[in-house]
C-alpha cells in the first residue's frame, strides 16, 4: 500500500517534534515510520497527530477483556459497551474516535454511544482512513 501524503507529512512533523524536544544527538533520533494498513496502525497515526496539536491531548481506550488464567478465558471489560477506541480533548471539547479498518462496521452500541456524545456537545468520529479523520478534524475547526 502506497503511503499517503498526509502520513508522510505526519512523519515529518513527528521527526521535527523529536528534534526539538529530544536531548539525543541528531544521529540518534529514529525517523518515525507510520502507515494505516491496520486498525492499530491507523490508531497510532491519529494519536500522534492529535498529540502534536496545541491545546489537544488524546489517549487510547483499552476496552478489551482481560485473560483470567484461573478461569481459562477472557473476562468482560468493565468499560461501557460501544465506547470509542480513542478519547481526546481539543481545545476543551471532547472527541471520541472509533477506528475501523476494512469492512468493519459500527455496532449498535457504538452508534448509540456516538449519538450520546454528540447530544452532549462532543464530537464523535468514525475513521476508516487517516484522510477521513483529518477531513473531520478540519470540518470541526471552527465549531
Amino acid at each position: 500500500m502506497k503511503k499517503s501524503p498526509l502520513i508522510k507529512q505526519l512523519e515529518l512533523d513527528l521527526l521535527e517534534h523529536k528534534r526539538k524536544t529530544s536531548s539525543l544527538p541528531e544521529y540518534a533520533i529514529v525517523k518515525p515510520k507510520l502507515n494505516e494498513n491496520s486498525a492499530n496502525a491507523l490508531t497510532k497515526c491519529i494519536l500522534a497527530f492529535i498529540n502534536l496539536q496545541e491545546a489537544c491531548m488524546a489517549w487510547r481506550v483499552n476496552n478489551t477483556g482481560i485473560y483470567d488464567a484461573k478461569l481459562g478465558r477472557h473476562r468482560k471489560s468493565n468499560t461501557r459497551k460501544g465506547i470509542a477506541d480513542i478519547s481526546a480533548i481539543r481545545e476543551g471539547r471532547t472527541w471520541q474516535i472509533e477506528v475501523k479498518y476494512g469492512r468493519d462496521k459500527l455496532s449498535e452500541h457504538q452508534k448509540k454511544f456516538g449519538a450520546e456524545v454528540e447530544q452532549a456537545g462532543g464530537v464523535f468520529c468514525t475513521a476508516y482512513t487517516f484522510e477521513q479523520f483529518i477531513n473531520r478534524w478540519n470540518e470541526t475547526a471552527n465549531d
